[in-house]
């Protein structure tokens, strides 16, 4: 009788099967979320030293405490990938390997309380190796969770979701935790055409920045000059609130963040260092753009932006400045209700 290289797994069976798992030799992990509390969950409160762990840090649902609990920013086999989301789940050992949609998390590994679903696959078998194989290149291309991306966590998990049709403001001050692993980039600075175009010829030419999954077909770039801040330190989703010299908003959703140093202007004047982000549809929502609900179209938001920033002197506090939801908010004026 062939032996059972797979096995459904679901509720208490699947916790039983990723704990089994994980208390194998050569514990590895490929998981978006990590809960507080996962070192405690998985491995009784001590993690293994050679165990090799894969997380989420672009969706924001992985909190600076889960972090601290796997060792960040001293465990070199606690990664994350900068340049992808990553929402798989892999729970892989010398005892097998469990691909399944529960994070690890007590909620997701309650076995009750929440429906994850699974399967079991036992070691040897083609399909383990090739999960094996997955890994390992994953695993390579990964970075090490360092301190800057230890202090760019969120202190606190997603809040409970905001009703949509919001405009950005009035979401903000109903909920500006919801907001988490989402940041505001504040700019008046206009880069030079010939920066802009420099940049995106180099992106070009890497072959950078494809447009999928919520990206608008059209998707275009937002440049930032000489911000003078380390290269693990821009967000990676933010919204880009730009007042120009007359007095306009521009105001977009952004992801996929590249450092370019040293790019030369195609005039060849300037040599400047540019960030260059990925402007995405307005209309992102869900896990392309942490989470948030659709939110009111984006000449509502742009208009409410114009009425709260009519001169100069009124967005001065945020030129220049990346602040997080809760921050941006802080420092608006304050409305007729409150």
């Amino acid at each position: 009788m062939q032996e059972l290289t797979t096995r459904y797994e679901t509720g208490e069976r699947l916790r039983d099967a990723i704990l089994t798992v994980m208390a194998g030799g050569h514990p590895r992990m490929c998981v978006a979320f990590l809960g507080p509390s996962w070192v405690e969950d998985l491995f009784k409160g001590v993690l293994p030293k050679n165990a090799k762990v894969i997380c989420d840090l672009r969706m924001g649902a992985t909190v600076r405490a889960a972090l601290k609990a796997g060792g960040a920013p001293n465990n070199k086999r606690l990664r994350h990938l900068p340049d992808q989301e990553m929402h798989g789940k892999i729970y892989l050992s010398d005892k097998g390997a469990v691909v399944c949609s529960a994070n690890a998390s007590k909620a997701a590994l309650s076995g009750s309380n929440r429906i994850e679903d699974g399967i079991y696959v036992t070691p040897g078998s083609d399909m383990y190796h090739d999960i094996c194989q997955q890994f390992a290149l994953r695993f390579k291309v990964a970075k090490q969770i360092d301190q800057p991306a230890v202090d760019h966590a969120p202190l606190f998990g997603p809040a409970g979701q905001l009703p949509s049709g919001l405009t950005l403001i009035n979401a903000l001050r109903q909920n500006a935790s919801a907001f988490k692993g989402i940041y505001f980039v504040c700019s008046t600075e206009v880069v030079d055409k010939a920066i802009r175009d420099a940049a995106d010829q180099k992106l070009a030419e890497e072959d950078k920045y494809v447009s999928e999954g919520n990206t608008s077909s059209t998707a275009r770039h937002e440049h930032f000059s000489n911000w003078g801040i380390l290269p693990a330190e821009w967000p990676a989703l933010f919204f880009s609130v730009h007042r120009g010299p007359r007095g306009g908003i521009h105001l977009s959703k952004n992801d996929s963040s590249r450092f370019l140093e040293g790019v030369q202007g195609t005039d060849g004047r300037e040599i400047e260092d540019v960030f260059v982000s990925r402007r995405l549809d307005w209309n992102a929502i869900g896990p392309a753009f942490g989470d948030l609900p659709r939110l009111a179209s984006l000449r509502d938001c742009r208009d409410e932006l114009k009425t709260i920033f009519p001169t100069e002197e009124s967005f001065k506090f945020y030129e220049g400045k990346i602040l997080t939801g809760d921050k941006f908010v802080a420092h608006l004026p304050k409305n007729e209700e409150e």
